[in-house]
């Protein structure tokens, strides 16, 4: 009957739960493929998630040296949570002021990252609680990487000058300027190549970041020339000026903890 056949398909759903339920517990499914980290030291296998947190610190003058030794000697303390890929002073473009950028495979991540930073008594005695009375201002921007251009980073025992470059491009026309550079972007790889390019995504909108690695600073000079007075640069140059409001740059020296020197 149909009374005797709804029972029979009710009782074998219901077996067929129990063998689910029973399988789940001894071996658990990740939640939609995604492993969640107990530890802000986690790895997250899906790079189009991953960004890079920019911090610019503005120090007291008075103070800067010591800021940096403290920092030289503890921030050793801080890499036990999370990725650091160089650590800079600003030698020129600023003054009394360091940069250092930082690499995140998530938001949630970062959030665990900053939690556990928060209860490291070790860190917030050694090192936070002194430098932070040495900071005159504190700035951070998110950027993530653009995909035609991953970062290039590869820890270097030599002693290195990096420049940082800020291109504020008009509202809306970042597309453009990625489809113009492309054009032109394989003239100006005959001279250098850059650590990494990014685009802001926390902090100020429709910016894009670049930095260089160069052997000193008269060398990023003479390539500057270089890649100017080839035609197909120069072209693609005046076309991307075109697009963008107003740029700075700073040149950076490596302190002696940062992973890139």
């Amino acid at each position: 009957s149909l009374l005797s056949r709804g029972l029979k398909m009710a009782y074998l759903g219901f077996c067929r739960s129990v063998k689910l339920l029973g399988r789940s517990a001894s071996h658990p499914r990740p939640l939609l493929g995604i492993s969640f980290p107990s530890t802000g030291r986690h790895t997250s296998t899906d790079s189009k998630n991953k960004f890079y947190e920019l911090r610019t610190y503005s120090i007291q003058p008075s103070k800067f040296g010591e800021f940096i030794k403290l920092t030289n000697e503890n921030l050793h303390l801080r890499l036990a949570h999370s990725r650091l890929i160089g650590y800079w002073t600003t030698e020129l473009g600023g003054l009394n002021e360091v940069v250092h950028l930082w690499e995140y495979d998530s938001y949630f991540q970062r959030t665990n990252v900053r939690k556990a930073l928060s209860k490291d008594k070790t860190w917030i005695e050694t090192y936070l609680s002194k430098a932070s009375t040495m900071m005159i201002k504190q700035d951070n921007v998110v950027i993530y990487p653009l995909p035609w251009c991953p970062l290039n980073f590869e820890p270097d025992k030599n002693s290195n000058v990096y420049q940082l470059v800020c291109d504020s491009i008009f509202s809306g026309r970042i597309p453009q300027w990625e489809h113009r550079i492309l054009q032109g972007w394989d003239a100006r790889l005959k001279y250098s190549k850059p650590v990494g390019i990014w685009k802001s995504h926390y902090g100020p909108l429709n910016n894009v970041y670049q930095l260089w690695i160069y052997d000193n600073l008269d060398h990023q000079k003479q390539v500057e020339d270089d890649a100017m007075a080839d035609e197909e640069w120069k072209e693609t140059y005046r076309d991307t000026a075109l697009l963008t409001q107003s740029s700075w740059s700073k040149g950076l020296v490596p302190v002696d903890i940062s992973p890139m020197k």
